[in-house]
């Protein structure tokens, strides 16, 4: 489903102008379709935005247990039902299901931003691990005192977050027309 809405919002575009987004549990489905672009030969975006992506849907990171008190947006208890209702009759380590179980060979160069309150934490830094053993760029922006998705919030480290965003597309799609 989420790759035919991709190929619809993107016909008659070139690859080089597309980023896709992923925020919590979209993060999931950016890294999910990402590689399904990677597997079928097709170009892949630019790059790959991720807000407080969840792509461990087992949450059972023990960090994610330390977390949880202080993050004011989610919580383990609940994450863990909804991963089990999201992965169905697969396993949560199904990396079809929990993109921390795959990898990213061949993936569009990565940023992803993070509050150190965010019980997704530990996934955030995964992906970073991924993309070193990977050979693909993974920029991980670590923010102290921050909670799940607060780069949505009319905050000042909300504000420059975007701005790294931003930048971070601007390069990128600037090095894939050059």
């Amino acid at each position: 489903m989420v790759e035919n809405a991709y190929h619809r919002s993107v016909a008659g575009s070139s690859a080089a102008h597309r980023v896709v987004v992923g925020d919590s549990a979209g993060g999931t489905l950016a890294l999910l379709l990402t590689r399904h672009l990677r597997e079928r030969d097709m170009e892949q975006p630019s790059g790959v935005v991720l807000l407080s992506p969840w792509i461990d849907l087992a949450t059972d990171d023990p960090m994610s247990r330390v977390i949880d008190p202080v993050d004011p947006e989610l919580g383990v208890t609940g994450l863990r039902q909804a991963g089990r209702w999201f992965a169905g009759t697969r396993d949560l380590d199904d990396p079809e299901v929990s993109p921390a179980f795959g990898a990213l060979d061949g993936s569009a160069p990565v940023v992803v931003f993070v509050g150190d309150r965010d019980i997704l934490l530990p996934d955030a830094r995964r992906i970073k691990r991924l993309g070193d053993a990977a050979g693909v760029e993974v920029d991980l922006y670590e923010y102290s005192g921050m909670f799940h998705n607060w780069i949505m919030q009319p905050i000042p480290e909300g504000r420059r977050a975007i701005d790294q965003l931003l930048t971070f597309i601007d390069i990128h799609q600037r090095r894939t027309i050059s």
